[in-house]
């Protein structure tokens, strides 16, 4: 799988909190078809610092749940990814 990748930028040296999708609230759909997403994580987890230059890769991964019989096709989706400074 791949994960997202975000940019996250401010003020050097801060710290900044993470706020993930709950589980139970996402899904991406091919037409009538749907899986759902959960269990994201990320790194860093839960709190995040930004370098002296004021920025940090934030990686955000998830598992998806594929039942037997899942149509093929091309699934598509979105989800939130909060962060605010501490």
């Amino acid at each position: 799988g791949k994960q997202a990748t975000f940019s996250v930028t401010g003020q050097a040296s801060s710290t900044y909190a993470i706020t993930l999708p709950a589980d139970g609230t996402v899904t991406i759909a091919s037409g009538a078809n749907s899986m759902g997403v959960g269990s994201f994580t990320s790194d860093p987890s839960g709190t995040g610092t930004l370098s002296g230059g004021g920025s940090q890769t934030l990686n955000v991964g998830a598992t998806l749940t594929v039942s037997s019989g899942q149509a093929a096709g091309s699934y598509t989706g979105t989800f939130d990814v909060t962060v605010e400074y501490n």
